[in-house]
């Protein structure tokens, strides 16, 4: 919704949304944004994107979700079954895009999502807003290993951070 009206008319706008009890709001919500901006593709899949490696979901707290809650998200690093992710790589390059701007709000997955788009990275250089959740990410993954998995893909850097419970930055290439 904040991205549509900064759209430019034959813009793609994606949205990748893995928690089955979200997407029938995601796709009212793109519905409602399709009446409000018709020279915009809205897309949605119902997908993990990550690395290419299984996605895992987990509850906070409880064994069973509530409405108000959001899954965490991470790579289990397998690979062969079919709750894999899709790598950004593979659908951009299946979907023939050219991403300028890519959002990353993935509830601990990031560094997996990150590791998925190398090469998307390094050929178009778009520029990056990641939602960081360091509460969300797996044990052993920091929000450092994101930033540096962020600027071995190329030059960039980081010119926005908010601070709190989660970390909003925002990524612009320096090519």
């Amino acid at each position: 919704m904040l991205l549509a009206p900064a759209a430019k008319s034959g813009d793609n706008l994606v949205s990748f949304e893995p928690d089955s009890r979200i997407y029938p709001a995601l796709l009212r919500t793109l519905a409602d944004l399709g009446d409000k901006f018709t020279d915009v593709h809205l897309w949605a899949c119902p997908l993990a994107v990550g690395n290419g490696s299984r996605i895992e979901k987990q509850w906070p707290d409880e064994a069973i979700p509530h409405a108000n809650q959001h899954p965490r998200f991470s790579s289990t690093g397998e690979r062969g079954d079919a709750d894999d992710s899709l790598t950004v790589d593979q659908f951009v390059r299946s979907s023939h895009l050219k991403p300028t701007f890519v959002k990353v709000d993935v509830e601990g997955a990031e560094l997996a999502v990150i590791e998925g788009m190398a090469e998307t990275l390094a050929e178009y250089a778009p520029t990056l807003m990641v939602e960081l959740h360091p509460s969300f990410l797996p044990i052993g993954v920091t929000p450092e290993d994101v930033e540096n998995a962020i600027t071995d893909s190329g030059p960039y850097r980081k010119s926005l951070i908010t601070q709190g419970d989660q970390l909003r930055q925002l990524w612009t290439s320096e090519r």
